[in-house]
């Protein structure tokens, strides 16, 4: 299977196929190589990326599925399809932690997942994995159905206990890092976190991570926290590809440029990294209780032509921040 592109372009902000520079962007992403990230969920930008298609482009996509039976899961990545204008699914990401009881051999919806694979519909799977459910780790370690996973990662944040990062880490298994700049957080950090007001960054918890990435930068004469943390990606192995987003041509330009020109951070730093995460991990998580249930939320699936769930109303700061790299 082709490893993805080191940047994946996010399509959940371009998602209009009757605005031309919804499509330009998404077209401006193929044409560099960059693979591409959406849903059925993410308004019509199914749609854009048909449209792009359609132009005798081949897109690849990473396409997202929160179902939880055999019958939704075909019906959803079907309409995924037929919507985008692929036959083929490059990977899909098995949203919402599934326990392992899914996963396992002659469960009907782990037969539905081999099925698209053997039919040639899919080409693999990650699973979505965050701190407070981690339990299908060890399908994505030791299942060959699984080509790895898909969590919250940057120089701020991971969004993983500190033993699945460890097991991760040192299995050969791809990690796809969504939000590589923390929700936008560190484009233009500190001051960004102190408008926004949250418990934790009222407590000075944020003020001190961004102290401490902060000195570790100066310390390796690294201008900005955004190239921190692009180039400690760049430099964990198990990185397959960092997810982004934009709505701006000059930013997408700059991410798929940074990710061919920058170095990857040296080892000493990659090293400070982790050993904050983990640090951080021990504070945050200490006695957490893993939530294994199935019983999760699930996105309403759009019918094809719909817009799919509306979005009115994410016009704060947070959203903004969001729309550029923000994942």
């Amino acid at each position: 299977m082709d490893r993805p592109s080191r940047f994946t372009f996010g399509t959940a902000r371009t998602d209009d196929p009757g605005e031309r520079t919804h499509v330009d962007l998404v077209r401006r992403a193929v044409e560099r190589g960059a693979w591409l990230h959406g849903a059925a969920t993410y308004g019509r930008s199914l749609e854009v990326i048909a449209r792009v298609a359609a132009d005798g482009h081949r897109p690849r996509l990473i396409a997202k599925s929160r179902t939880r039976t055999p019958a939704d899961l075909r019906a959803e990545l079907d309409q995924t399809r037929r919507r985008s204008g692929l036959a083929r699914l490059d990977l899909v990401q098995i949203c919402a932690c599934p326990d392992s009881a899914l996963l396992a051999p002659g469960n009907p919806f782990r037969e539905a997942l081999e099925e698209q694979v053997r039919d040639g519909l899919v080409g693999g799977y990650l699973i979505e994995l965050f701190w407070q459910f981690c339990e299908p780790l060890d399908a994505v370690l030791t299942d060959d159905l699984f080509v790895g996973a898909v969590t919250y990662l940057s120089a701020f944040n991971r969004e993983l206990t500190n033993d699945a990062a460890e097991r991760l880490s040192a299995a050969e298994k791809w990690l796809v890092a969504l939000r590589p700049f923390c929700g936008g957080r560190l484009l233009d950090a500190p001051t960004v976190v102190a408008e926004r007001g949250k418990r934790e960054e009222r407590d000075g918890r944020h003020d001190a991570k961004f102290a401490s990435l902060g000195e570790l930068a100066s310390d390796l004469g690294i201008a900005s926290l955004r190239e921190l943390s692009l180039r400690f990606l760049l430099a964990s192995p198990e990185v397959a590809t960092v997810v982004g987003s934009t709505r701006r041509r000059s930013h997408l330009e700059s991410a798929l440029d940074d990710v061919e020109r920058l170095d990857p951070l040296p080892s000493d730093g990659v090293d400070r990294i982790r050993a904050l995460h983990a640090e951080w991990w021990s504070e945050a998580g200490a006695g957490y209780t893993p939530n294994t249930s199935t019983e999760l939320p699930v996105e309403p699936t759009a019918p094809a032509g719909s817009a799919g769930p509306s979005r009115a109303g994410k016009t704060g700061l947070g959203a903004r921040l969001r729309r550029l790299f923000g994942g």
